[in-house]
């Protein structure tokens, strides 16, 4: 008998988990009870104890009845048990020792929650989850995913998403935060728990894809959460055009009636923007803007390109640099209205600075050529100038078109190898991901797949034409002028293209070359490496080069120039 006092004393420490006991038995004593014309006799023994707590374990206790329960029939049961058809069973959330034979409780998450008998913990408590249905695979928090509801018995296949959430299959763990909008709309994701074919399941009526920001109607855009119909194509570019043309003949009359019937007031209004210029040369203006511009440019386009999630009050405090994108073509008809595909897109957004340089020409070309009327009428002089002098007067505003749109278009180009992972099953080792265009995400990024090899090799044609052609541009440009920049000297050429050196010390005259080439690799080439964590690790090593070479060379003439520029190089790798 002492036996089995030892027995049931141990059985009892080991249910008190997180505890130590200290104590001795005291003597036994008789006591018995009838029921049922049954007389039980028991023995009645007093335990002294002190309970110490184990540091760092939540303690949990177990107590047991010292009287048979209603209508038992005599038969008591032990700690964690209830009787059920005259038998003693595990209670709920317990299950039989193998061993022992007693009935301990389930590991946290593992509690089974069926009907009392079946002593095993083979179900998941509500707010876990296993993997699939076999009762090995581990519960598992489903905070840990975030989004999700998981209720009883839950599986992969069976999380609840929370509306605004996404995710592309039902055996992905990974669930997507999808745009939800400030106001008073609706999010395109409604979550729940059905993700259908190609979980548009998961998807308000309307939507599908990634992140449901696909228009299931071709003639429709997505926008900010919302699909929008397209407006006709030919009509806005006609629109577009009309609207050029008009600003290009209102300019021109301008200027035409300011010659005629004001030739004095065109006088003092030409002499306040020349002193307007000299002033802004003295300060340097024009260095101090094209750094601002670049860095504001830059930071415009991080977001996208290194896929950051900043909170939400950092885009409120920077949502004005948005401007610094240029995005011509979202200005002339959004991507998806435009027809052609990606593909199109890119021809489009390679093509419209073009359009735009050639809207310059258009304007400028007619002033040139009416001044030089004017000049030679006033001094009877019969020489027409050459077209290369009209064309020196052409390159400074060419040139400044080329540094604010090349970075964007590049960025646009290099986009077609910009994609998004997503893990498509999370139950395979490794996990089975799928990849998808980030600017089109219709476009699976599969070399085998034929609209995406020509997407590339489009973007291949047009990587020579911009990121690449331009800066070298840039570079012949000064290289051709090398010998008068070396030694201060003015010429035509040099004046033409002092956009790109003035700012530089003679040595140093090639930097712009340097600067605009720093510039497309952090927002433009980095796109070539697929990987996210590789690809700003890339971009801080570049961003630490370039930093380290502007204070090895010093380029700039003006020390508040300088520090303007080791300010904006610091403030873009952090």
């Amino acid at each position: 008998r002492s036996g089995s006092f030892s027995y049931f004393l141990m059985n009892y420490v080991d249910n008190a988990r997180g505890l130590v006991v200290v104590g001795t038995w005291t003597s036994c004593s008789n006591s018995s009870y009838e029921q049922a014309g049954q007389r039980d006799v028991s023995l009645l023994c007093v335990w002294s104890e002190r309970w110490q707590e184990t540091p760092g374990v939540t303690p949990t206790y177990s107590t047991a009845d010292d009287r048979p329960p209603v209508n038992s029939g005599g038969k008591v049961c032990s700690g964690n048990e209830v009787l059920t058809k005259g038998q003693c069973v595990c209670d709920d959330g317990h299950e039989r020792d193998p061993i022992l034979g007693d009935c301990r409780r389930c590991n946290v998450g593992q509690d089974s929650l069926a009907a009392s008998g079946s002593e095993q913990c083979d179900m998941c408590a509500e707010g876990y989850y296993r993997l699939s249905a076999d009762p090995a695979d581990h519960c598992t928090s489903c905070d840990r995913i975030g989004g999700v509801t998981c209720p009883l018995n839950a599986t992969l296949e069976k999380l609840n998403l929370h509306e605004g959430h996404w995710r592309i299959s039902a055996t992905s763990l990974e669930v997507h935060k999808c745009w939800t909008p400030s106001n008073s709309r609706l999010s395109p994701c409604k979550g729940g728990s059905n993700s259908d074919f190609e979980s548009a399941g998961y998807c308000r009526e309307g939507h599908n894809g990634p992140r449901c920001e696909l228009c299931s109607n071709s003639s429709q855009y997505y926008s900010q959460g919302v699909c929008l119909d397209c407006p006709e194509a030919n009509s806005r570019l006609l629109a577009f055009a009309f609207i050029s043309l008009a600003l290009l003949a209102f300019l021109v009359g301008v200027y035409a009636a300011s010659l005629r019937l004001a030739p004095r007031l065109y006088y003092h209004g030409k002499q306040w923007v020349r002193r307007c210029y000299a002033r802004c040369m003295r300060l340097a203006l024009i260095a101090k803007l094209k750094l601002a511009f670049a860095f504001f440019q830059t930071m415009s386009l991080l977001p996208t390109v290194y896929d950051t999630d900043l909170p939400e009050y950092f885009y409120s405090w920077t949502r004005f640099v948005n401007v610094f994108k240029i995005p011509l073509d979202q200005i002339v008809i959004a991507r998806e209205c435009l027809g052609g595909g990606f593909e199109g897109w890119l021809l489009f957004s390679a093509l419209l600075p073009f359009g735009a340089m050639a809207v310059y020409l258009g304007i400028s070309l007619p002033i040139e050529i009416s001044q030089d009327i004017a000049r030679r009428l006033l001094s009877g002089t019969k020489e027409c100038p050459q077209w290369k002098t009209r064309l020196f007067r052409l390159l400074p505003m060419l040139l400044f078109v080329a540094f604010c749109l090349t970075p964007s278009t590049s960025n646009a180009i290099f986009s077609a190898w910009n994609c998004e992972s997503f893990q498509l099953d999370s139950t395979s080792n490794p996990p089975l991901t799928v990849r998808f265009l980030r600017g089109d995400l219709s476009v699976k990024c599969d070399e085998s797949d034929a609209q995406y090899k020509s997407i590339t090799n489009i973007a291949l044609i047009l990587v020579l034409i911009w990121p690449i052609g331009v800066p070298l541009g840039f570079l012949l440009l000064l290289v051709s002028c090398r010998k008068a920049l070396l030694l201060g000297q003015s010429t035509r050429m040099s004046q033409a293209i002092s956009f790109l050196h003035r700012e530089y010390v003679n040595a140093d005259y090639w930097w712009e070359f340097l600067f605009l080439l720093h510039r497309l690799a952090i927002v433009g080439f980095v796109q070539l490496v697929p990987n996210p964590i590789q690809r700003c690790l890339f971009g801080i090593l570049v961003a630490l080069a370039y930093l380290i070479a502007l204070f090895a060379f010093k380029p700039y003439k003006r020390n508040d120039v300088g520090s303007t520029a080791y300010g904006s190089q610091i403030t873009t790798l952090l």
